[in-house]
């Protein structure tokens, strides 16, 4: 009997710390796809809150991880405007500098590259409110038990 009990010890032993090696890199992918849930429910709420007028501010919603991936693109911003029948110009100053980076791959940032983005988000003087970046938020706040349980689904492990 004592000799079974030392073997489940070391097989819960075994189980712990692969759980405990593989956690940074579940939530890690957690994080990136919360990230790419928020970009994606700001850039949609750009559209409903009829903040569009060259796609500018649409386009430069993204977001970044500590390796540097994601950078403004214009493809977004193009095909809205397209489906419009517009024309927009692209120029290679359309966006402000962002110099704040994430430190490791446990921060995602979510970031507004056009340097209007604050005043369409908390309105002016002369032009109110048209919020889309914080009601994103909320709503992806809402979904991280979701995210982060699927995530560690996804990598073996059942709660």
């Amino acid at each position: 009997m004592p000799e079974q009990l030392s073997t489940d010890f070391v097989t819960l032993r075994h189980e712990l710390d692969r759980f405990v090696d593989s956690m940074p890199r579940i939530v890690a992918e957690g994080l990136l796809e919360m990230g790419l849930v928020c970009e994606a429910e700001a850039k949609e709420n750009v559209v409903q809150v009829d903040a569009i007028d060259t796609g500018n501010l649409l386009n430069s919603i993204y977001t970044h991880t500590h390796r540097g991936e994601g950078q403004p693109s214009l493809a977004t911003g193009l095909a809205y405007s397209r489906r419009l029948g517009e024309q927009i110009s692209v120029q290679e100053d359309i966006y402000a500098q962002v110099e704040e980076v994430p430190e490791d791959e446990m921060e995602v940032f979510v970031k507004v590259a056009a340097n209007y983005g604050i005043y369409v988000e908390m309105g002016t003087t002369r032009m109110a409110a048209r919020a889309y970046l914080l009601p994103a938020f909320e709503t992806t706040r809402l979904m991280l038990e979701k995210i982060m349980r699927a995530r560690l689904e996804a990598s073996g492990w059942k709660l």
